[in-house]
């Protein structure tokens, strides 16, 4: 009777130990992109400080974008009104 009681505890204790490792796995995942993702802002900031000419084409396009964007949100309206 106490061995299968240990067993059963083990057994749970196991179980709760891999759920813990997989949740730590996957938050250290995410971590990891958000630090990349920072990483890409700040190289991208620091290559439009530095650059003008860059400036003024990241700003043509998303200029762009933010056109296509709104004409997409307006053909969007028109349609389901």
């Amino acid at each position: 009777m106490k061995s299968t009681l240990t067993n059963q505890i083990y057994e749970k204790l196991e179980k709760v130990a891999r759920r813990s490792r997989q949740n730590a796995e996957s938050g250290q995942g995410l971590i990891e992109y958000a630090l990349l993702a920072g990483l890409v802002a700040v190289i991208a900031g620091a290559t439009m400080a530095a650059s003008p000419t860059m400036s003024d084409s990241m700003q043509k396009l998303m200029n762009k974008i933010a056109k296509y964007v709104a004409l997409a949100a307006g053909a969007s309206q028109a349609v389901s009104c």
